[in-house]
C-alpha cells in the first residue's frame, strides 16, 4: 500500500500542474462569451440558470440574441417569414462548428477481501467523447459521441435528439407550454436527477442505476436482462412548462435501451411508456422566469427552492427459449418520486423508486418487487470546492406464485429476498478551472444477495470497501 499512496500524490501533483497549462470552452459558452459557470454548478451538474437553458431548447431564458457573440449564418431573408407559405421559412445555423469535446482520466485504488487483494489501475483514458449542440431557431440539437471508453474504441453513440421548441408559444398558450423530443434520449422520469445535469459523482444514484433482475438467480434473467431506468431509448417526448413552476414530460420508447424495436423479438410491437410531472416552490421559474438581464457568472448556484416530482415507467420484455419455459415475457412497472432542497450554498437530493417485475412463462409465473432509495446532502464550502456524500439502499424481493418449477427459480431457498444492499458514497471536487475538474471519490458497499446462501469468506466482496478513484475531466 505504500507504493499506491506515492502513485496516489504523484499522481494528484501531476494533475494540479497539468490544469495550469489548460484553457478551453464549450461549443455554448463560445456561443455566448462567458464562462461555464454562467450554466453549470461543476460540469456536468447544471445550475437553475442553466436548467432553464437545457429547456429553453438550448437558448437563454431572457434577450437571448442580445447575447450571442458569434454571428450567426443566416439561411434566407428574414423577409421570407412575411412570404411564407409561399417561401421556405427562413433559418440560421452557428457560426462555427457547435463540437466539443469531454475527457476523462482516472486512477483507481480498487480494495477486495478475494485473492485479488488490493489493486492499483491507471484508468486513463477512461473516456473521450465528441460533444455536439446547437439551437437552430426554435429547433435545437444534442448528441454525445464515445471515441473511447474503457480500453474500447469506438463505443459509439451515446445519446443525439432533436427538440422542437414552443410549439404552441405563437398561439397564445405560453412560451415553453409544448416541446417535443425525437431521438435517442435519457427519458423523461429521470428529470429530477438526470445524469447530464444533475450528477457530480462518478457512480450513478441507485434510482437510475438499478437492474433489478441482475445477480439474482432468476433463470435466464440474472444475466440476460439489463435494463435500468437512467439507459438512454429512442423514442418520442413530448415535455413542457406551465406556470413557470409546473413541468410535465410523457413519452414512448422502444425499451430495452435499443434504437430499434427488434430487440423484443416477436413482441417487437410493444413499446415501454413513461410520464412524469413536478413542481418547484420558490427560486428561479423551471423556464427561467426571473432571471435578470445579464448573465452572472458569480454565485450563482443560489436558487432557494423546494422541488418534487413524481414519475411512472411501464414496458414489456420478451425472453425467447429461456428455462423453464419456451419463452418468458417479463411485463414490468415502475413508479418513483424525486426531491431536491435548495438554500445557499446548501443542495439536498433524494430519490426513491418502487418497481414490479411478473415473469409470465408458459407454465406459471413470478412477481419479483423491488425497491431503492438515496440521500444526498451536497455543499459547496468555496467557489471552487464541493464536498457531497450519498446514501443509498435497494432490495429485490421474490414474491413466487405459478408453478411451482417456476418459483424454484426465484433463488437458492425458495421464495424471499433476492438481493439487498446499502452503500456510502462521498466525493469531494475542485474546480481547477470552470471547464476542469478533480475529484476524489470512495464506494463502500454492504450486500446481501441470495440471502442466506452466502458465499464463502475469500471468494466475495459482499462487504467491504470497493475503491478510491481519483477523477481528472475537462471539457472544450
Amino acid at each position: 500500500m505504500r507504493r499506491t499512496v506515492i502513485g496516489v500524490i504523484v499522481f494528484g501533483v501531476l494533475v494540479t500542474f497539468a490544469a495550469r497549462e489548460a484553457s478551453a470552452i464549450p461549443p455554448f459558452a463560445r456561443k455566448y462569451g462567458t464562462s461555464c459557470s454562467t450554466c453549470h454548478v461543476a460540469i456536468p451538474k447544471l445550475n437553475a440558470y442553466g436548467d432553464a437553458f437545457r429547456r429553453n431548447g438550448y437558448a437563454l431564458p431572457a434577450a437571448d440574441k442580445a447575447f450571442i457573440k458569434e454571428k450567426p449564418v443566416a439561411l434566407g431573408a428574414k423577409a421570407w417569414e412575411q412570404l411564407w407559405p409561399n417561401a421556405i421559412w427562413p433559418g440560421e445555423i452557428t457560426g462555427s462548428v457547435p463540437f466539443g469535446v469531454y475527457m476523462h482520466q482516472r486512477l483507481v485504488v480498487q480494495f477486495s477481501e478475494t485473492d485479488y487483494k488490493n489493486t492499483l489501475i491507471f484508468d486513463a483514458p477512461h473516456e473521450l467523447e465528441l460533444l455536439m449542440g446547437a439551437n437552430l431557431a426554435n429547433i435545437s440539437f444534442f448528441g454525445e459521441w464515445i471515441f473511447y471508453e474503457k480500453e474500447k474504441n469506438a463505443a459509439g453513440l451515446k445519446r443525439l435528439f432533436m427538440q422542437f421548441n414552443d410549439v404552441l408559444g405563437k398561439h397564445g398558450l405560453g412560451e415553453n407550454t409544448l416541446n417535443i423530443k425525437l431521438g435517442r434520449i435519457e427519458v423523461g422520469t429521470m428529470g429530477g436527477y438526470k445524469d447530464g445535469t444533475r450528477r457530480l459523482t462518478m457512480e450513478h444514484p441507485i434510482t437510475g442505476d438499478l437492474r433489478a433482475l441482475e445477480n439474482t438467480g432468476l433463470a435466464g434473467w440474472d444475466t440476460g436482462y439489463r435494463w435500468r431506468m437512467r439507459d438512454q431509448q429512442a423514442g418520442l417526448e413530448f415535455n413542457g412548462i406551465l406556470g413557470h413552476y409546473f413541468e410535465y414530460a410523457v413519452g414512448v420508447v422502444n425499451g430495452e435501451g435499443s434504437t430499434v424495436s427488434e430487440a423484443k423479438g416477436s413482441n417487437s410491437t410493444n413499446k415501454d411508456l413513461f410520464a412524469r410531472i413536478a413542481y418547484k416552490f420558490g427560486g428561479m421559474g423551471l423556464d427561467g422566469y426571473g432571471t435578470g438581464e445579464g448573465l452572472n457568472e458569480t454565485e450563482n448556484w443560489r436558487d432557494d427552492s423546494f422541488t418534487i416530482g413524481v414519475y411512472t415507467y411501464s414496458g414489456t420484455t420478451l425472453k425467447a427459449g429461456t428455462s423453464p419455459s419456451p419463452s418468458t415475457e417479463n411485463e414490468f412497472d415502475r413508479v418513483g418520486i424525486d426531491l431536491r432542497w435548495q438554500a445557499g450554498a446548501f443542495d439536498l437530493l433524494a430519490g426513491y423508486i418502487d418497481g414490479s417485475d411478473g415473469l409470465d412463462g408458459t407454465i406459471g409465473s413470478d412477481n419479483v418487487d423491488s425497491a431503492a432509495w438515496f440521500i444526498e446532502p451536497t455543499y459547496r464550502f468555496m467557489p471552487w470546492l464541493i464536498g457531497l456524500i450519498r446514501f443509498e439502499q435497494y432490495s429485490v424481493d421474490c414474491a413466487g406464485g405459478g408453478y411451482d418449477s417456476v418459483t424454484a427459480a426465484c433463488a437458492p431457498g425458495g421464495t424471499g429476498i433476492l438481493k439487498e444492499g446499502t452503500r456510502i458514497n462521498p466525493h469531494l471536487l475542485v474546480l481547477l478551472r470552470p471547464n476542469i475538474r478533480f475529484g476524489v471519490e470512495y464506494l463502500y458497499e454492504n450486500r446481501d444477495w441470495w440471502k442466506g446462501h452466502q458465499p464463502s469468506p475469500g471468494t466475495d466482496d459482499a462487504k467491504s470497501s470497493k475503491w478510491v478513484k481519483f477523477n481528472f475531466q475537462l471539457v472544450f
